[in-house]
């Protein structure tokens, strides 16, 4: 049966920044440790962990003993992620070899190991060439897909040796109709000996959390040599769906017996889960659900691109649930899959992304090109198809060149071929045209909005208005005297589709002095993410001094938080303008935390603590909200002044009281109104009051509240000018 042996931990390492291993003979083990500057790094790990911003070749080379009673066993060499080119030798004997960073690939290496004495490994990795214009085997600057967070080279995921007798499965894919309860599960097995195997198939399924069995079916085939594929069904009576706040998981045991006992055992979890998209809305499970998306750098302060720190990588998830958002949207590579399973067991939706940021220059376009995103996708999809979490394939973001526009189609089809039960988008943005979604099934584009809008803070009132425009039809539009939904970046829109916000605004600066004296307590000083902060604590620092800000904020802390407050109305602000214009579907924020080079755009920084930004979205995005606006930016004394109420529920309607008040910055009492009132689900406007003239100058907060049996309601927006009294 199927066992597994760690090759994680200390593994030794050759910088070959001339390239001249391949000459030397490094694969073999004399020749690998007859180099005179070998080093000891540690696998999983980023080459960048030990070697500043390394990029070119490198050799790693492990030696190990095989299990005991491994002897006469099928062997598979099993890497979760190299990046970007692998190489493999097994005792000097070459094993295969690898192209892209960021999912897994074994080689089958049982023949070319000893059972009775030492083995090595020796692995030649090229990283991604980012800076350094060389040519290394044919791969130039930029023309590896990869991520922009850092360079991520080398065994950056864990490594293991696999054991099966003769067959074993290659491969599963679980899919369960929400409806019926049917599942079926589609096998590729793979028979390593020379002759047939008469084979018993078996699939169990149980609840993934108490093992309670829920349904099994069993097939006999005779399995020839090589690869062979099947299809097994079977129903799971009173089936439970896996939703955002029950997130109901299965397991799936899927055997291989021959005549001589068990091959193989491989588990599998899924859940009974549809995403949709219909008219100008998406849907899960057949309800209707508003997106609140956050962008996500997936940058982790100690390790880069790995989420060694699982209690870290828990903390960010307990933040997103916690900040009311229901999915996250990867910047821009396939997650590691401790990541997927986590968003599995908390009810997080994902969105599956390629690690292509087209821009300018990511990738170069070659003759490759293709082959290489296509790659990509094949194995994102194959890897990571049957995780729930993940409802959305992204094929490409933001793309300025004709060269990858032509590519949007056919790699779309080619993830709708591994995968027909989830919803595609061709392009985040919509820069090279309108975007276009693959819905479920299907092979052919639907075209619908799929913005990015960065306005900035403060947050003009023009800004605002546009963000309620997006979605209108063009009778809408007229009617309001409007000709356009007005400037989103470069994005492409028509009135009337499917509307989409995957990029809106920026989080804010963090604590600089707190992140940097963590940094300096526990970090690497030569981690990109370390040294760009260290930058901008310095470059702040500097500036706050020389510019006399002490006059006006008494500690540089004191400037980071109205840094902050500044951010925090601004994003309350766009996400407000968002969540009551019922036509947009979905909403993104950018983005969750701050990587390395985006250290000012996260709501969260890189050790997971809150910014006042993040509460603005934890606010805005909850099920219910209250927007309370006042009918201009800025009043002035003799003016009126109209506060306009709308109310957001996404749940079902509440019946309580509404009470609102405003305040002036010396603590005044301006108005306080209460009544009893019923808000219903949707989006609702409550209407508006008017007041008088001659309150007091200076800043104003407005804040209301629903309360009731049925949960609470609320809002509050700080605001300038005079307001007058009621």
């Amino acid at each position: 049966m199927n066992r597994t042996f760690s090759l994680d931990g200390s593994w030794q390492v050759i910088f070959d920044h001339d390239n001249k291993g391949r000459t030397l003979n490094w694969q073999e083990r004399e020749q690998f440790h007859s180099y005179h500057a070998i080093e000891e790094v540690a696998v999983p790990a980023c080459l960048e962990e030990f070697r500043q911003d390394y990029e070119g070749a490198a050799w790693y080379g492990k030696s190990f003993a095989l299990p005991a009673d491994w002897g006469g066993k099928t062997i598979r060499l099993h890497f979760e992620a190299v990046n970007y080119r692998a190489e493999v030798w097994v005792n000097g004997e070459a094993a295969g070899a690898h192209e892209g960073g960021y999912t897994d690939f074994e080689l089958e290496v049982g023949d070319l190991l000893h059972a009775d004495s030492e083995n090595f490994i020796a692995v030649r990795v090229i990283t991604p060439l980012i800076t350094r214009d060389v040519v290394i085997d044919g791969l130039g600057r930029d023309d590896m897909p990869h991520w922009r967070g850092a360079i991520a080279g080398g065994i950056w995921q864990p490594v293991s040796l696999i054991a099966t007798d003769a067959v074993y499965v290659e491969s599963v894919f679980v899919t369960g109709d929400i409806g019926s309860g049917d599942v079926r599960v589609e096998l590729a097995l793979r028979n390593t000996s020379l002759k047939s195997h008469k084979a018993e198939i078996q699939c169990q399924i149980a609840c993934w959390t108490d093992g309670s069995p829920s349904a099994s079916v069993s097939a006999e085939h005779t399995l020839r040599p090589g690869n062979s594929e099947m299809v097994l069904e079977l129903n799971v009576a009173g089936h439970r769906l896996w939703q955002l706040d029950d997130p109901f998981l299965y397991l799936a045991t899927t055997s291989v017996k021959l005549a001589d006992g068990l091959s193989d055992r491989v588990e599998t979890r899924f859940g009974f889960r549809e995403f949709t998209a219909k008219g100008k809305s998406f849907y899960l499970n057949g309800k209707k659900i508003v997106l609140k998306t956050t962008f996500n750098e997936a940058f982790y302060p100690h390790s880069l691109a790995y989420p060694r720190d699982l209690d870290l990588l828990r903390r960010e998830f307990e933040l997103i649930k916690e900040g009311n958002i229901n999915m996250v949207r990867p910047w821009r590579k396939p997650q590691p899959p401790v990541v997927y399973d986590m968003a599995d067991e908390m009810g997080v939706l994902y969105v599956g992304a390629l690690p292509v940021e087209c821009m300018d220059n990511w990738p170069q376009i070659t003759p490759y090109t293709r082959q290489r995103i296509e790659n990509e996708v094949t194995e994102m999809v194959l890897r990571d198809r049957n995780h729930p979490s993940i409802v959305i394939w992204e094929m490409f973001n933001e793309i300025l060149r004709d060269g990858l526009k032509r590519l949007r189609h056919t790699t779309s089809l080619k993830a709708r071929e591994l995968d027909a039960t989830r919803l595609i988008i061709d392009e985040a943005g919509g820069f090279a045209g309108l975007c276009s979604v693959y819905l479920p099934g299907s092979y052919e584009p639907t075209l619908i909005n799929d913005v990015h809008d960065y306005p900035g803070t403060p947050f003009a009132q023009q800004n605002y208005d546009n963000l309620m425009l997006l979605g209108k039809t063009e009778e809408e539009l007229a009617a309001i005297g409007r000709t356009s939904l007005g400037q989103h970046t470069r994005s492409h829109i028509e009135p009337g589709l499917l509307t989409n916000i995957s990029e809106l605004g920026y989080g804010s600066i963090p604590d600089l002095e707190a992140n940097m004296a963590q940094y300096r307590r526990e970090g690497n000083p030569i981690t990109p993410d370390y040294r760009i902060h260290e930058r901008l604590h310095d470059s702040y620092l500097a500036v706050y001094e020389r510019t006399g800000l002490e006059e006006v904020f008494p500690t540089f802390h004191d400037f980071m938080l109205a840094c902050q407050e500044v951010h925090y109305t601004g994003n309350k602000l766009m996400a407000e303008a968002c969540r009551i214009n019922a036509d947009i579907a979905g909403i993104g924020i950018h983005s969750l935390n701050d990587g390395d080079w985006i250290v000012g755009a996260g709501l969260i920084d890189n050790f997971r603590n809150p910014k006042r930004a993040y509460y603005a979205i934890q606010e805005t995005f909850a099920d219910r909200y209250l927007a309370i606006r006042p009918s201009a930016q800025n009043v002035y004394a003799g003016q009126d002044v109209q506060i306009l109420l709308t109310s957001v529920n996404d749940e079902e309607a509440v019946a309580g009281t509404l009470s609102l008040r405003v305040t002036a910055s010396d603590g005044r009492l301006l108005l306080d109104h209460t009544e009893e009132t019923s808000l219903p689900a949707g989006i609702v406007d409550l209407g508006e009051d008017r007041g008088g003239t001659g309150g007091p100058a200076g800043g104003h907060r407005r804040s209301g509240r629903v309360r009731g049996g049925h949960g609470r309601l609320g809002g509050a927006v700080p605001g300038r000018g005079c307001l007058p009294r009621w």
